[in-house]
């Protein structure tokens, strides 16, 4: 599908007629198309005189990045990229131009950045646009130049957002670390002044004859005493050290 088409002639545009011959001599035809089929590409080669493998390469939509010399053209090929507004998903397209003395043809495949743009911003500006197709080059790299820049912002901007989103995570483990070892102090702590009283009662529960605590009248009160007091201290150190 052609886009737009035009003659410039000192860097003023000029209608181009149905045959796509350029009307005067002076000046170069800076035409525009999307996915082109065969046939009609073919129309448009015979009149500017492009190589013949320009068919192939015009139609065929996955060629790689690439510059190629077809004897007095030049052949570029660009991969896009682009962000549909509707779906926040990436797309992509691919940008092929083709340059001679006195044209350039620019063909879009698939989701790639409208060129209307480009073309208006140069036809404000005559002086550029008298420079020939290499000005019209240099625009449309200098437009995806932009692009570029713009997805290195963006990809920069992720990092720093993954980043402060890893250390956050990083924090919160951390604080769930301590947290789990200050539980874990307060349960041995706990473990261990429960363990005292039950160690002692033990010892006593041994049933052994020869133990004259059994036999003296304080001797149960002694237990129940040592058991507090074990505990209690057991206690206090850990309080101290800031188990509990």
């Amino acid at each position: 599908m052609i886009v737009d088409a035009a003659h410039y002639i000192r860097g003023r545009r000029v209608e181009l007629p149905d045959t796509w011959e350029a009307p005067h001599e002076q000046g170069f035809t800076w035409i525009g198309l999307f996915e082109p089929n065969p046939a009609e590409f073919d129309g448009i080669r015979q009149s500017l005189g492009l190589h013949e493998l320009a068919v192939e390469d015009a139609t065929d939509a996955n060629q790689r990045p690439k510059l190629e010399i077809y004897g007095d053209s030049m052949f570029i090929a660009m991969r896009t990229a682009s962000t549909d507004p509707n779906t926040d998903e990436m797309a992509f397209g691919e940008l092929q131009i083709f340059i001679a003395a006195k044209s350039i043809v620019v063909v879009r495949h698939g989701e790639v950045s409208d060129l209307t743009e480009v073309r208006a911003a140069l036809e404000t500006e005559p002086e550029t646009l008298a420079a020939g197709p290499m000005a019209v080059l240099q625009a449309i790299i200098d437009n995806l130049t932009r692009l570029v820049d713009r997805a290195e912002t963006y990809r920069e901007l992720i990092t720093t957002v993954f980043q402060a989103n890893l250390t956050q995570v990083s924090v919160r483990l951390a604080e769930v670390g301590v947290q789990q070892n200050e539980d874990m102090r307060r349960i041995s702590a706990w473990v261990a002044i429960a363990a005292s009283p039950t160690i002692i009662a033990g010892i006593y529960g041994m049933n052994f004859r020869n133990m004259p605590e059994f036999d003296w009248a304080f001797g149960y009160p002694m237990a129940l005493t040592l058991m507090a007091a074990s505990s209690l201290g057991l206690y206090i150190m850990f309080r101290r050290a800031d188990w509990l």
